[in-house]
């Protein structure tokens, strides 16, 4: 099995944003102090289109921290998530936005998704058998992927996301949560 090469899937993962069939979007690319040729590839994209924004400080901060960095950022009102090693189907905005703005009483959708492996090959599936709507008992997990979220801006500054995406107790304030099929 092959290494793995974090900038081979950065280049991938960009590659399948430029491939959404919705055009509207900026792409925000933190670099949390990496130590690869990650940040170069970044701003070598970002030179190349002007949707791209790489923000760079050399400092690792974690997740958390540029999670919310990340919404401080945005100039849009909807918020995609996704990692450095992911790709997208090239409808996942369009679908997701195009549910998110036919049912406004929902802030955040998810989908389910496809693991590969180094090789490409199916290794497994986490997908969603049914929309999840009620949140009225909080559990202690919700089975959302966190790199699969579109969310309103305005719901994800009014709640911590962290606390959302890891599926910790706590109450959901005024966010309704769901999950749709792609």
């Amino acid at each position: 099995m092959p290494i793995y090469n974090a900038e081979a899937y950065l280049e991938d993962a960009i590659n399948s944003i430029l491939a959404q069939t919705h055009e509207l979007w900026e792409l925000i690319l933190i670099d949390d102090g990496s130590t690869d040729a990650s940040l170069a590839i970044a701003k070598r994209f970002e030179e190349a289109d002007h949707r791209i924004r790489v923000i760079a400080d050399g400092i690792n901060k974690k997740l958390p921290a540029r999670l919310n960095q990340l919404i401080e950022e945005a100039n849009y009102d909807y918020i995609a998530r996704m990692d450095a090693d992911d790709l997208i189907h090239p409808d996942r905005l369009a679908i997701q936005l195009s549910f998110l703005e036919k049912n406004p009483n929902y802030d955040l959708v998810s989908t389910g998704v496809v693991s590969i492996d180094n090789f490409n090959k199916v290794y497994g599936c986490r997908h969603v058998d049914q929309i999840y709507t009620e949140f009225k008992e909080i559990a202690a997990a919700y089975p959302i992927v966190h790199a699969a979220v579109l969310a309103k801006r305005v719901g994800m500054n009014e709640i911590n996301i962290m606390k959302i995406i890891q599926g910790l107790k706590i109450t959901i304030c005024g966010v309704e949560l769901s999950q749709i099929k792609i």
